[in-house]
């Protein structure tokens, strides 16, 4: 069991609100920088590797999607 930490929670919280695709960088946006670029990449591999988002590649972008 991954331990949940306040940054993941607000990570966790701003993805459940998405409806449509996002990168990294949009979501560090979204959560107003707050938590560094980094923390962000390693909790969305995180999330992927569990089946909880998917990632597709488009033009040279990783993208990632919360609907299952």
């Amino acid at each position: 069991m991954r331990r949940m930490t306040n940054q993941k929670k607000m990570l966790h919280e701003e993805i459940t609100k998405l409806s449509s695709f996002f990168d990294a960088y949009e979501l560090h946006e979204k959560i107003n920088k707050r938590i560094g670029l980094a923390t962000v990449y390693r909790f969305l591999n995180t999330l992927e590797r569990d089946g909880e988002i998917h990632s597709f590649m488009c033009g040279n972008k990783k993208i990632y999607s919360n609907n299952k």
